[in-house]
């Protein structure tokens, strides 16, 4: 399966596919850091399946079967769409109250998403900055701090870390070992949208 994401996102399915995937290059044409991504080339029944979809919407035919099930259009699909662009990860009401926490697996990347006791929310990659072990395994409510079961360690509901027991750590190397941020997250309509790209546009663009 591609990835735990919302209904939101799958209605939103279609039309990513129509201006995202339905390229005849083998790169999309976004420049990050001022050097160009290569994306993988596209399956050869794209072309020859996607024209249906991506048409007027009077015309337009639901997608085939066949993009739910290629593991190469999938791959495609997870770096052309949820590697580079914004897409819908869960709705605010899962995150309204300080402690709530939400784990979101998109594609091969662990995601965790929490509310802060200011009620402010933040997406990281669910990966610890000591060995690189999955911090969280499940959502929570009323969570004070996320705690990695491998060594300990200790992270804010802001991402910033807490403690490293047993030893302890100067609060300046702490500063630089916070939990590492998803580029984007931006809130619109109810919705919680979240972008891996490296410095990406806002969401209204």
């Amino acid at each position: 399966m591609l990835s735990k994401v919302t209904t939101s996102t799958a209605l939103c399915r279609r039309t990513a596919f129509s201006r995202r995937i339905l390229r005849p290059l083998a790169t999309y044409g976004k420049r990050y850091n001022g050097s160009q991504r290569v994306l993988p080339f596209l399956p050869p029944f794209v072309e020859e399946l996607g024209p249906a979809t991506s048409t007027k919407i009077e015309q337009a035919k639901s997608l085939h079967p066949t993009f739910y099930i290629d593991e190469k259009y999938v791959q495609a699909e997870r770096e052309r769409i949820f590697g580079t662009h914004w897409f819908a990860a869960c709705h605010t009401a899962e995150l309204s109250n300080p402690g709530d926490v939400k784990v979101l697996e998109v594609g091969s990347n662990s995601i965790i998403l929490t509310c802060d006791k200011s009620k402010k929310i933040h997406a990281f990659y669910n990966v610890c900055r000591h060995r690189g072990a999955r911090v969280c395994s499940t959502d929570q409510t009323g969570c004070k701090q996320l705690v990695c079961p491998y060594h300990w360690w200790a992270y804010r509901l802001d991402g910033s870390l807490k403690s490293t027991p047993p030893a302890a750590t100067a609060q300046e190397r702490k500063d630089t070992l916070a939990l590492q941020k998803v580029p984007g997250l931006e809130t619109f309509a109810g919705i919680v949208f979240l972008n891996q790209a490296p410095n990406p546009p806002p969401l209204s663009d």
